[in-house]
């Protein structure tokens, strides 16, 4: 049987893992998984792509530490359209909620996340922002064709509170 899962996706510094925490914390029966944390635990802080197979194994060893009832909100897969076989071979996908943001916002954030120390990452700004448009922005494209019903999207400009009204108002349609 297949395990039920919201995907979170959007650019760097959109908010996805703040988004997703909320999401857990609102509901018992949401559990928040972030394949960048899960990478970081492994000691992995390049912030660069893996291999497809490997970060799904890595997804499925974590959800598989929960309740077959929860509803997982997988934050930072898919990112490429490699994974999306992988992910819809163990997922039902109940929403995909991306979290748009413009770029001047997305360069704003990573300076300041990079001077406050919260989180480093190796690549260059340009390199994260590149990375997103060239492989996750077709993750998006590929739902937006196939499974229009599933997609919803968010103005991340916004403030965490207001993003999180409307999150909570999408996650009602699936309860």
């Amino acid at each position: 049987m297949k395990k039920k899962a919201i995907i979170i996706i959007g650019p760097p510094t959109c908010g996805k893992g703040t988004q997703s925490n909320l999401v857990e914390k609102e509901n018992s029966h949401f559990k928040h998984i972030s394949t960048g944390q899960l990478l970081r635990d492994l000691g992995d802080l390049s912030g660069n792509f893996v291999d497809d197979n490997f970060i799904m194994n890595l997804t499925e060893k974590e959800t598989n530490k929960y309740e077959k009832n929860m509803i997982f909100v997988l934050d930072g897969i898919p990112r490429t359209l490699g994974q999306i076989p992988l992910i819809l071979e163990k997922f039902d996908i109940l929403k995909v909620i991306v979290i748009n943001i413009d770029e001047n916002e997305i360069r704003k954030r990573i300076e300041k996340r990079e001077n406050e120390g919260s989180r480093k990452d190796a690549r260059s700004i340009d390199k994260r922002i590149n990375d997103y448009k060239t492989l996750t922005v077709p993750v998006v494209r590929f739902f937006k064709d196939n499974n229009p019903n599933l997609l919803e999207e968010i103005n991340g400009n916004q403030n965490i509170e207001e993003i999180a009204k409307e999150i909570k108002n999408i996650l009602e349609e699936i309860n």
